[in-house]
Order: C-alpha cells, then sequence, then structure tokens
C-alpha cells in the first residue's frame, strides 16, 4: 500500500467582529476545503502548511500553537494519506489563488463553511478548530 503525507491549515481572520475562515474550491476534486500540500525534501509540517497556504492562496499564515490534528483516509484502495492540519491565522483577506489548483475561495462564517466542506473529516476539523479558536484565542 502507497503511504502520502500532507500538511494543511484551516486559516481564520477577524473582521467586523466576526470569525470568518478561509475555506478554497479544488480544480481537479472540485471539492471545498483548506490549502494543503505535500512537503519539499527536509521541510517540517508547520513549513509545509505555511508554504502551501501561500502557494495557494498568496497570504502570509502564522501557525497558532497549541493545535495539531491528523486525519487518515484512503482515496483510493491501495493508497493511505494522512493530513497533518494547524490553525493558522491572517490578518489580510486579499487572496489571490494558485489557478492550476484552487478555482474558487471564500472567507465566511462557520456555519456557511461547514456547510459548503464537502468531506466528514474536514468538517470535523472545523469544528474541533472552531471550538479551539473560540476557548482558547478570542
Amino acid at each position: 500500500m502507497k503511504f502520502e503525507k500532507s500538511c494543511g491549515t484551516v486559516i481564520y481572520r477577524v473582521a467586523e467582529k466576526k470569525l470568518l475562515y478561509l475555506i478554497i474550491k479544488n480544480v481537479s476534486c472540485v471539492h471545498w476545503g483548506y490549502p494543503k500540500g505535500h512537503s519539499i525534501q527536509e521541510e517540517d509540517e508547520e513549513t509545509t502548511a505555511i508554504r502551501e497556504a501561500y502557494e495557494e492562496t498568496g497570504l502570509n499564515v502564522a501557525i497558532i500553537k497549541g493545535y495539531k490534528n491528523t486525519i487518515t483516509y484512503y482515496p483510493k484502495p491501495d493508497i493511505t494519506k494522512e493530513v497533518v492540519y494547524f490553525i493558522a491565522h491572517s490578518d489580510n483577506e486579499k487572496v489571490y489563488i494558485q489557478k492550476d489548483e484552487v478555482s474558487e475561495y471564500k472567507w465566511c462564517q462557520y456555519s456557511v463553511a461547514y456547510d459548503l466542506i464537502t468531506f466528514d473529516s474536514d468538517k470535523q476539523v472545523l469544528s474541533e478548530v472552531n471550538d479551539y479558536i473560540q476557548n482558547y484565542i478570542l
């Protein structure tokens, strides 16, 4: 069985006293989720997540310490994929999508993001991130 690993971020910002999440729509699978991708050479998980956020959205983000979530799924019968997610903050709302990987983006409140996100595992990550931000950051 082949193993793949990606690292990504659930990016948030606060605007007009509203907590907003950035979700992106993937070009190839047409699903809504978060910026993520594979490590380059000896890159650590956080560096990969920050780089992928920048490449896919043009945002410079800061990882929030204290939260890390790993999900595992099977995109094909012979592939196991692990994705490590971090919470990241951005002060900037201006997104520049990487058009060969991302077709669309939205800054939205929790309920809208939750409804748009395609996969249950990504919905669970958003739920946990939202609870973490509400309890430990805001």
